[in-house]
């Protein structure tokens, strides 16, 4: 019986392993045109392939369909399964968002790519935390915290989204950046729109990737085709930050003429935060992609960059890297490097006590 059992359990894991390679593989190929300079598309095919949760919009480029249900396998959560939801109006909430702010209440809006969606139950992902955090405190008052994340989100659909849902008059608006991939996904769009050509580059540039992919299947789309793309291009490096300030300066706009406090967080990567130490994986990685220890600090590079650059433009942010470095549990999960349920309460906590904390509750 009990070998039975661990046959059964190795089998499980085969497939999810096989499940996520095979998954990385269909990322690389499906981006390939994108970094090779092969045309452009109309629609990002995801849009097309996850019509379940996705849809098209004119101005954000694309959002959650309503009322949208997944439910999958997920071990690593103490459930074991992952329940996706979203409500009236996309957004990752158990309950329908009013279009109309209630009366009495500090309604803070938030977005960010798959990270902040979140590969979490609803309940567990950071804004909600916070919601929880600020009402606990304040218990006389009225805070909304609305989870606005959507998946392949990138600088252009975060100005889009704060020009979409500017209606919903809220008080704050949270932008957060992965710093993994949020660069490159705006080199993507640009390319994919047509107002830049990327880089053409040579078919064993994606023969390496999925070398990489197949041993470590989070790996490359949340960290590293970034950084591989950076160091072979570093042009492409300096038109990504130009992008994301140009889209960030289009949003502070909007919340000025809006009368909305604006706030961004710079959500670093598992490489960054939590496994920098385990030399084995990263000799085999640095081997297949020719990188040295200094273009694995690329992303950090990237991102301090752009801090530096909000601190001159007098835009409030986060650099979450040093606060989540350290932490004795692991925060992003094993199968996808997603940031994980006990990383979304890090996330909040981290906002809750930060020197922002004045905006999040409007004094």
């Amino acid at each position: 019986m009990k070998e039975s059992k661990s046959k059964n359990v190795l089998v499980a894991i085969s497939s999810v392993l096989f499940t996520l390679i095979v998954i990385g593989g269909v990322y690389l190929y499906l981006n390939r045109s994108y970094y090779l300079g092969e045309g452009s598309v109309t629609q990002r095919p995801f849009i097309e392939r996850e019509t379940d949760y996705y849809k098209a919009d004119e101005i954000a480029g694309h959002i959650h369909q309503p009322n949208a249900k997944r439910e999958f396998p997920w071990e690593e959560h103490s459930t074991g399964i992952m329940l996706i939801t979203t409500n009236n109006l996309g957004f990752r909430e158990d309950a329908d968002t009013p279009k109309t702010k209630p009366a009495n209440t500090t309604r803070i809006l938030v977005t960010g790519d798959s990270h902040t969606d979140g590969v979490v139950h609803n309940a567990e992902s950071f804004s909600n935390q916070l919601e929880h955090l600020l009402a606990s405190e304040y218990p006389n008052r009225q805070f909304e915290v609305v989870n606005g994340g959507v998946g392949y989100y990138a600088p252009q659909n975060y100005a889009g989204f704060i020009e979409r849902f500017a209606y919903l008059k809220p008080d704050v608006f949270i932008l957060t950046i992965y710093t993994g991939n949020d660069f490159i996904d705006a080199v993507e769009v640009a390319h994919q729109r047509g107002k830049i050509a990327a880089p053409t580059r040579p078919d064993d540039y994606f023969i390496k990737l999925k070398q990489v992919q197949q041993i470590l299947p989070g790996f490359i789309p949340q960290a590293f085709n970034q950084v591989v793309l950076f160091k072979q291009f570093p042009e492409m490096r300096t038109k990504a930050l130009e992008i994301t300030q140009t889209h960030l300066k289009q949003i502070q706009d909007i919340c000025v003429e809006q009368n909305i406090d604006f706030l961004v967080m710079l959500l670093p990567t598992k490489v960054d935060v939590e496994m920098q130490s385990d030399n084995l994986v990263f000799n085999d990685v640095k081997k297949i992609l020719t990188l040295s220890n200094e273009d694995f600090t690329i992303n950090q590079q990237v991102t301090k960059a752009l801090s530096d650059w909000l601190s001159q433009e007098g835009i409030a942010h986060l650099n979450l890297l040093e606060e989540m470095t350290g932490e004795s549990v692991e925060l992003y999960w094993q199968k996808d490097y997603h940031l994980n349920d006990k990383g979304h309460q890090v996330v909040a906590n981290i906002l809750y006590r930060s020197p922002f904390k004045s905006m999040l509750v409007q004094q």
